[in-house]
């Protein structure tokens, strides 16, 4: 009863206007009949005449009329069509999404299956609807990342295969740097064996999986062509840069080269195999903190829009980092076990490496640093070689230890520096370096222990060397009109300038009698 009222009330609302138009024609003609009726008068020639016009008024007025109601039924018509069609649009919409969300949900479901296989099915039922719905593209990255986020043992079933030895699974075969390991220093070598991951042999597989999937969408082909273009669109695969989070993350053999990524947070993560970031892009603010590297990692052409965070992280295993960093870069207390290389690497701003410690060759040549830089405290038990590099800033290495070869030939340190209390126990080589601030940099209570090769420049220039205290005066070769004196209160010797530099031969060698 109450759709039947319904719908009267709305055949009412669409037809009311015919009622007053319907009076207003009747009322017309009638008025019109009078008038011509009464000015004909007794003449009834004229009389059927005003007749005539009147039928033909009328008859005018009610085709008007029925085409007015053709028309507006035809509009009618029009405008339910294009109700029922969007009816029908919305219903197939909302049992898409119902359809949709029942398999987001169903595969979420079966990530939690005990078999590997099954899991594998989920991670590409959510690639196939993030494909097909993309504003479910944000949900279906956060759940790959959620599983990546949790710790194998617990997303897994079968056979523990502990991180390092080889084993054999089909097409995947597992590797880890032990002999690495057996390389490190004592105070080292349990603690990164302590990390090394017992991973189930099949999840291995499901997060191989998960891995290149996320990597698939955030890859951008532009930056493999080596030809970057900013306006790419998200197509096909390329999802486009979007946030990641894989925060304590367990990874193995990660493959982000030519990735695209807004924020990017892979704090405390565990990175296993062979990482590459080569290319990748960070456009936000990236965060490593405290995240372990147990094999090889490179993030050569990499660029960093923000702050780069690799605080306290720990690298073991040959590490690259030729990459532009536009924002601040932290690798404060940072450990790097193996070749660590920032060659040819871009500091666009503020720099620190406070604390940190690198066990094997350092390589910094050609790098440009631009903010300021900090190596203060920082412990170099390998070969460290600053070839070239340019440093513009304020840059610091108070009392950084150098216990093989420190080598800053052709280095360019435009701001001012300070070497305070720093100890070279290798050779210092400083040839064709130079110095260009206005304030000298400072070599106070700098222990030069090893051979120690200076910059050519005039003897006068030399003053700012003062202060430096050599341990090893045996085969220090020093410029012309320089000596090494006893220091009062050190074991060591000062440079200090000969009073009188003439006759005084192009270079002096130090007397081994003169030594400790």
């Amino acid at each position: 009863m109450a759709a039947v009222t319904v719908a009267r009330r709305a055949w009412w609302r669409r037809w009311w206007w015919v009622v007053p138009i319907g009076m207003a024609i009747a009322g017309a003609g009638v008025w019109l009949i009078d008038s011509l009726w009464t000015s004909a008068g007794a003449d009834r020639g004229l009389r059927v005449e005003a007749a005539r016009t009147t039928f033909s008024v009328i008859v005018g007025l009610g085709g008007a009329a029925t085409l007015a109601l053709l028309v507006h039924r035809q509009v009618l018509q029009a405008r339910d069509q294009t109700h029922r069609e969007q009816v029908a649009v919305d219903a197939k919409r909302d049992a898409d999404e119902r359809r949709a969300q029942e398999l987001f949900v169903k595969a979420v479901e079966q990530l939690g299956h005990d078999r590997a296989a099954v899991r594998i099915g989920a991670l590409h039922a959510l690639d196939a609807l993030g494909q097909e719905h993309a504003h479910r593209r944000r949900a279906v990255m956060d759940v790959w990342c959620a599983y990546l986020r949790m710790p194998p043992t617990t997303t897994g079933a079968g056979e523990l295969v502990p991180f390092g030895t080889e084993h054999q699974t089909k097409d995947l075969r597992i590797h880890a740097p032990w002999v690495i390991a057996t390389l490190l220093p004592e105070d080292l070598r349990a603690s990164v064996v302590a990390d090394i991951a017992t991973w189930p042999a099949d999840e291995l597989h499901v997060r191989d999986t998960a891995q290149r999937l996320i990597a698939g969408h955030l890859r951008d082909k532009s930056l493999e062509d080596g030809e970057e273009d900013l306006k790419t669109e998200p197509d096909g695969p390329f999802w486009g840069a979007m946030d990641v989070d894989l925060t304590g993350a367990h990874l193995h053999n990660l493959r982000f080269s030519s990735c695209r990524m807004n924020r990017a947070v892979f704090e405390r993560a565990q990175f296993t195999g062979h990482t590459r970031f080569d290319r990748a892009r960070f456009a936000a603010d990236t965060d490593f903190e405290a995240a372990t590297f147990n094999g090889g990692l490179t993030f050569d052409g990499a660029g960093f829009a923000a702050t780069a965070r690799f605080w306290r992280a720990r690298f073991t295993g040959f590490s690259s980092f030729g990459a532009r960093f536009d924002g601040q870069a932290s690798f404060s207390e940072t450990t790097f076990v193996g070749s660590t290389w920032f060659q040819g690497a871009t500091f666009a701003g503020d720099v620190g490496f406070a604390d940190a410690r690198f066990s094997g060759l350092a390589r910094f040549d050609g790098g440009e640093f631009a903010g300021d830089a900090s190596f203060s405290n920082v412990r170099f038990e390998g070969r460290a070689t600053w070839r070239g590099v340019k440093l513009a800033g304020r840059t610091s290495f108070y009392e950084t230890h150098f216990a093989g070869d420190a080598i800053f030939e052709e280095g360019r340190f435009t701001g001012k520096t300070s070497f305070f209390g720093v100890t070279f126990a290798g050779l210092a080589n400083f040839e064709n370096a130079r110095f260009l601030a206005k304030e000298p940099p400072s070599f106070s209570s700098t222990d030069f222990g090893g051979p120690l090769r200076l910059p050519q420049m005039d003897v006068d220039n030399l003053w700012w060397l003062r202060g430096g205290r050599i341990r090893l005066v045996f085969g220090h070769v020093l410029p012309a009109g320089w000596r090494a004196a006893p220091a009062d209160g050190s074991p060591g010797r000062a440079l200090e300038k000969v009073p009188d530099v003439q006759g005084a031969s192009t270079g002096t060698t130090s007397n081994p009698d003169q030594g400790d």
